[in-house]
C-alpha cells in the first residue's frame, strides 16, 4: 500500500503524471505487483484525466478519493544540466485525504508493506489519515523521507521516523536530518548509525547518485555498492529515487536478500535516468529487468 501525493509534473515542454507514491505504485504495478494507492484528487478536469490514466493502467482505484474543494496536485519543474528544481503549491487535494475512507478500503487489503513520505504530511488531514493507516496495518513501514522545502517540519519527521521500519533517503537529506536532529557524528556512516539507534530502525537505505547506494542493517552491517555506467546518456534524474524505492520494495515482497535488492534497485534507478520524466512510456524496460531477475 502506498500513501500520498498524486499530481501533474509540469515540465517546460510537457506534462506528465507524478508524485513519488504514484510513481512507485506504477513501477510496482508494471513489475507485476498489486499496489493499493491511497490519495485524493480534485474534482477538476486535471483530476478526471489523472484518475482515468490510473484506471487505464490497470491499477486499483478503490482508494483514490475526490475533492470538490481542493485542486488536483501539480508541481512546476525546471531542468538545468540534468538536475531539477521543484515549485510545489500548497493546499492541494492530496493534503486532504480522509482517514476514515482510507482505512475502510485499506483494512481488507492487508498490505505487507506501507510506503509513505513527508510531503503529504504537510497538512493535518492527510497526516492524521496516515497515522490511522499505520495504526491499522501490521505491515513493514517504508518511509521515503523525500524532503521538499519548505514543506516539512521537525516534529512531523520525528514522528514519522518513530513509526518507520525501513528508511530511504539521499545524501542531501542525510545532511539535513543530521543537522535537524543534532547528530554528533560527522561521517555519513556514523550518522546513519546514530539515526538507526535513535529511532529503532531496522534498515536505512542511502542513495548517493552517481556514487551508488548504501544499506545499513540493524546488526550494524553496512553494504556499499557503486552505480553502474549509464547505458544511455543522462536525460534527467526525475523519478530515479522513486524507481529505486519500487525495486527495493519489490525485493521485500519477493524475499530477495537485502544486498541483492539494493543492487537491483540501484541499477534500475540508473536506467530511469536515461528517459525524460519518472516513468517510461511503456513497460518494455520493466519486462527487460524482470527477465534479467528471474532465475
Amino acid at each position: 500500500m502506498l500513501f500520498g501525493e498524486a499530481l501533474a509534473d509540469i515540465f517546460p515542454h510537457q506534462r506528465v503524471w507524478g508524485g513519488a507514491p504514484l510513481n512507485v505504485a506504477r513501477h510496482l504495478h508494471r513489475f507485476g505487483a498489486q499496489p493499493l494507492f491511497v490519495t485524493c484528487l480534485g474534482g477538476d478536469d486535471l483530476g478526471d484525466e489523472l484518475f482515468q490514466a490510473i484506471a487505464d493502467s490497470g491499477m486499483a482505484t478503490s482508494a483514490i478519493q475526490r475533492s470538490d474543494r481542493y485542486p488536483t496536485g501539480r508541481v512546476e519543474i525546471d531542468l538545468a544540466d540534468g538536475a531539477h528544481r521543484f515549485t510545489i503549491p500548497g493546499e492541494q487535494a492530496y493534503d486532504h485525504i480522509d482517514g476514515h475512507l482510507a482505512t475502510a478500503v485499506a483494512g481488507p487489503f492487508q498490505p505487507r508493506v506501507v510506503y509513505f513520505g513527508s510531503l503529504a504530511q504537510r497538512c493535518a488531514a492527510s497526516r492524521d489519515a496516515l497515522g490511522e493507516l499505520l495504526d491499522l496495518c501490521p505491515a513493514l513501514k517504508f518511509c521515503d523521507i523525500n524532503l521538499r522545502s519548505p514543506w516539512y517540519r521537525r516534529d512531523t519527521l520525528e514522528h514519522s521516523l518513530q513509526r518507520t521500519d525501513i528508511l530511504k533517503l539521499n545524501h542531501e537529506e542525510l545532511d539535513l536530518l543530521a543537522e535537524m536532529f543534532t547528530l554528533a557524528a560527522e561521517r555519513p556512516e556514523d550518522q546513519l548509525a546514530a539515526l538507526m539507534d535513535d529511532f529503532g530502525l531496522e534498515q536505512i537505505v542511502l542513495t548517493r547518485g552517481a556514487e551508488g547506494a548504501w544499506l545499513l542493517t540493524a546488526d550494524g552491517h553496512l553494504d556499499k555498492i557503486v552505480s553502474p555506467p549509464l547505458a544511455t546518456p543522462l536525460v534527467d534524474t526525475v523519478g530515479a529515487g522513486d524507481a529505486f524505492c519500487a525495486v527495493y520494495i519489490l525485493g521485500l515482497l519477493e524475499g530477495w536478500p537485502p544486498s541483492r535488492a539494493l543492487a537491483r534497485a540501484n541499477h534500475f534507478a540508473a536506467a530511469i535516468c536515461g528517459i525524460r520524466g519518472a516513468l517510461p512510456a511503456d513497460d518494455e524496460i520493466h519486462e527487460q529487468y524482470r527477465r534479467l531477475w528471474t532465475p
